[in-house]
């Protein structure tokens, strides 16, 4: 299973090339921190605490690199800090993060690199079961949860508060879809915090996003 943030990065490379598509590369470094961050949180290894500062509840290794990197980041801290100030200190490493992220894709069988020539892989390793790309998989899943009412789970609704915080949902939406989406999202988020304290740290991540 892909992790948040490299569907995240998924989502934002240009068709047949190696490159992020121009209008969200101001956006997508805090994008990026704000999907390591709730990534953290779904398994279970960051929360918030009663002061609203993030604090590590598991510092077992999760045998991410990218994702042990940050959590013994969070752990060395002097003091547990709020979101803010680690989507600002995590938002300064895009570069050679994306350029990394890129790397993993390829690796990983998302994408072909072919004598320099870039491709989606049809069907891509991880999803197997469809004759797509993993970015077609990817929007199509999050397409019908906004749009068609489809089942919605935690974390396909984390990707999309990200997307929204990132002012990216332009990367799945049309312009005419998007007004849609922002509501039916912030609806969704909002309900499922309600009752689900998991969800209550991820809307606190994506408004440290958003806020940037």
């Amino acid at each position: 299973m892909l992790t948040l943030f490299e569907e995240l990065f998924i989502l934002t490379i240009r068709d047949g090339q190696s490159v992020v598509i121009p209008p969200i590369k101001g956006k997508l470094p805090y994008g990026l921190t704000g999907a390591i961050l709730d990534e953290l949180v779904l398994q279970s290894k960051v929360q918030v605490n009663q002061n609203h500062r993030l604090e590590v509840v598991d510092a077992s290794n999760t045998g991410d690199e990218i994702l042990d990197k940050a959590l013994r980041d969070l752990q060395d801290t002097d003091r547990p800090r709020k979101a803010v100030y680690w989507v600002e200190l995590f938002s300064t490493r895009p570069k050679k993060f994306q350029k990394r992220l890129f790397d993993r894709m390829v690796s990983c069988g998302v994408l072909l690199n072919e004598d320099d020539n870039i491709r989606w892989a049809i069907p891509s390793k991880v999803y197997t079961d469809q004759n797509a790309s993993a970015k077609y998989c990817i929007k199509d899943r999050l397409r019908s949860i906004v749009l068609a009412d489809r089942e919605m789970d935690l974390r396909s609704l984390t990707l999309l508060s990200i997307l929204q915080a990132s002012s990216s949902l332009k990367l799945v939406y049309t312009k005419d879809e998007r007004q849609e989406a922002r509501q039916r999202i912030h609806e969704l988020l909002v309900s499922e915090a309600l009752k689900n304290p998991v969800a209550q740290v991820i809307e606190e991540i994506q408004t440290a996003v958003a806020s940037q």
